[in-house]
C-alpha cells in the first residue's frame, strides 16, 4: 500500500495529480518550484506534506516519512482534509461570495443614496 506520493514535475501549474492522491491519504512531496507547493501546501513545510528541491531532499523525507508511522498518520489526515477546499462544494461557496459581494455592495451604496 502507498503511503507518499512524490510529484517530481518541475514549475507545475497546479498539481491535480497531487490533490488526488492527498484524497487517497497519501502524504505529497512535491518540488518547490511549482504551485503544488504555493497553492495546495501554502508554502507550510510538513503541515499538509512536503517540498523538496532536490532527489537527497526528497529521499530524506520519504526515509522520514516511512521511518515514523506516526507522523505520517498525521499527515495524511491533514492531507485528506485540505482537499476538500479543492472540492466541488467549496469552489460553490467561494463563487457565490465573489458573485453576492459587488451586490451587496451595490444594494448598500443604493440604500445609503436614499
Amino acid at each position: 500500500m502507498a503511503k507518499v506520493y512524490l510529484h517530481s514535475t518541475k514549475y507545475e501549474h497546479f498539481g491535480v495529480a497531487v490533490v488526488e492522491a492527498m484524497s487517497a491519504g497519501l502524504v505529497p512531496i512535491v518540488h518547490k518550484s511549482g504551485n503544488p507547493w504555493i497553492d495546495i501546501l501554502q508554502r507550510r513545510q510538513g503541515v499538509y506534506g512536503y517540498a523538496y528541491e532536490g532527489v537527497d531532499d526528497a529521499s530524506t523525507i520519504i526515509v522520514e516519512l516511512l521511518d515514523n508511522e506516526d507522523l505520517r498518520s498525521e499527515l495524511s489526515g491533514r492531507a485528506i482534509e485540505r482537499v476538500k477546499a479543492f472540492g466541488l462544494e467549496a469552489f460553490r461557496e467561494r463563487v457565490v461570495r465573489v458573485v453576492e459581494s459587488p451586490l451587496e455592495i451595490r444594494h448598500s451604496t443604493s440604500e445609503n443614496m436614499r
